[in-house]
């Protein structure tokens, strides 16, 4: 979805028949006659009944006022104070009512200039019912509501994202308005904190999506039907199997395989990441530890982590609770988080350092890709680099992409860390890599992720080390 149709600058493509279906669950969509006109005068001795909101004085939304409310209404906005729920969970309650009470002072100012309705509802939503329905227009007044290009707020985190629907677009009364603009400034809140995000049918799509995928995987978690892969990692240099990395999968009665990027995503986005991420320590300890009684050694076991299991503090007294169950040393165990994710995490790196304590080992995983410096790494409580894929597979300018492979390297060594490259393919990475003395690898080239049955024969076929490829043998053996 381009940012341009999001601004209401060219026409929104046809909507495909199932993005009309989902749209009509979602948003309400229908095409009757439009109600009758309401006068403004009648709008106004309506309100004068209605329930005010004793923090910020606003009239509160009211849906028996929707059918009065359809007659004058064009658009809707609904404004989401950002930060609200943080602020008022870290800071104090108090300070989130600052937050809200300086939002409805800017909303109200903001909708005087174009004869709008405010209401308040509940948390930090609020509503602006508008009587005009140009894209432009909306788009100009949604920027200034959002304080894109004004003023600061008085308090930190006073930041707003407005969410924008249309009728007869996007709804043909208010309530199907209100329904897609709370889709559009949740998108916006994820996508585009502090701006004006007009509705588009892919974010209904995308929001039953996420509805239908995480409520199954919320079951699946609880009946742990997630299962986990292996992909052997290799010392570079003698080809001897070192570690895995475990890799959860799922698939779904109802929807099939769902590809991992998509289910963490939606368990980030739900709140599932910590039951996703308890699940999957547990069950991958539980392997290794069933690996050791069968007398199948792996010196290492890298898992992910997300920030929100982080933050929570919980990773430490959970993964020792279950190593001590299962009589698994820390050392074998190597947490991994993505690097951008980890330096928006600090909450959570505190219980980064207290796993190194513990004996765990730390990988800042995607090396390259986020925004760590040298001298944050420094700091930073870690004891690996990963390599990011896309390095080692842009062909478009390889000269550039061993440049910072190579620098990468440097890094780790200099600064005595472990440097793992994912992703390797090809037998010219694997040399690559070897001349830079990347110290170990993983990728297809050698293996892609296996079960735990398949990981067994893959090890019992190869004794634990893998014959490296060699460039030379490869291109003799291609040319017979």
């Amino acid at each position: 979805m381009e940012a341009r149709h999001r601004l209401g600058k060219e026409p929104r493509a046809e909507e495909s028949p199932r993005s009309r279906g989902l749209l009509s669950r979602l948003v309400g969509r229908a095409e009757p006659d439009p109600p009758p006109h309401e006068s403004v005068e009648r709008l106004d001795a309506a309100e004068s009944d209605r329930d005010v909101d004793p923090l910020t004085g606003l009239v509160e939304y009211d849906p028996v006022d929707a059918t009065l409310l359809d007659g004058f209404t064009k658009a809707v906005l609904v404004v989401e104070v950002d930060s609200y729920l943080m602020t008022s969970h870290v800071v104090g309650v108090e300070a989130g009512e600052v937050l809200i009470v300086e939002a409805a002072e800017r909303v109200k100012q903001a909708a005087a200039a174009v004869d709008g309705r405010v209401r308040r509802m509940s948390g930090p939503h609020f509503l602006v019912l508008v009587p005009i329905a140009d894209e432009s227009d909306l788009q100009d007044f949604a920027s200034r509501l959002a304080l894109v290009n004004d003023r600061p707020a008085t308090s930190d985190g006073g930041a707003l994202t407005v969410g924008i629907a249309m009728a007869p677009r996007d709804g043909v009364d208010v309530p199907a308005l209100i329904r897609a603009g709370m889709v559009a400034v949740a998108y916006g809140r994820r996508e585009h904190p502090g701006s004006a995000v007009f509705f588009e049918p892919e974010m209904a799509e995308e929001a039953w999506d996420r509805f239908t995928v995480g409520r199954a995987l919320r079951t699946a978690i609880d009946r742990r039907e997630i299962t986990l892969v292996y992909q052997p990692q290799l010392d570079l240099a003698t080809g001897a199997v070192v570690g895995v990395e475990v890799l959860a999968r799922w698939t779904d009665g109802a929807h099939g395989p769902i590809s991992p990027m998509r289910f963490v995503r939606v368990a980030d986005q739900l709140g599932l990441a910590r039951a996703l991420d308890r699940l999957v320590f547990e069950m991958a300890i539980e392997q290794l530890a069933a690996w050791d009684e069968e007398g199948i050694h792996l010196p290492r076991m890298s898992i992910n982590v997300s920030p929100d299991t982080l933050r929570a503090g919980r990773v430490p007294q959970a993964v020792a609770e279950t190593m001590r169950r299962h009589g698994i040393e820390p050392r074998r165990i190597t947490v991994e988080l993505i690097e951008s994710r980890l330096l928006d995490a600090d909450a959570g790196l505190d219980a980064l350092r207290t796993l190194r304590d513990l004996g765990f080992r730390v990988s800042l995983d995607d090396f390259g890709t986020g925004y760590a410096s040298f001298g944050q790494l420094v700091t930073l409580p870690i004891d690996e680099l990963k390599i990011d894929r896309s390095f080692l597979s842009d062909s478009d300018d390889p000269v550039t992409s061993g440049a910072v492979v190579a620098a990468i390297v440097r890094v780790g060594q200099t600064l005595g860390l472990n440097v793992v490259a994912e992703g390797i393919e090809r037998v010219d990475q694997q040399e690559l890599l070897r001349t830079l003395r990347c110290p170990v690898g993983q990728g297809y080239l050698y293996s892609h992720p296996l079960t735990a049955e398949e990981l067994v024969d893959w090890l019992m076929q190869t004794g634990g080390a893998v014959p490296l490829p060699d460039r030379e043998k490869t291109a003799d053996a291609a040319a017979s």
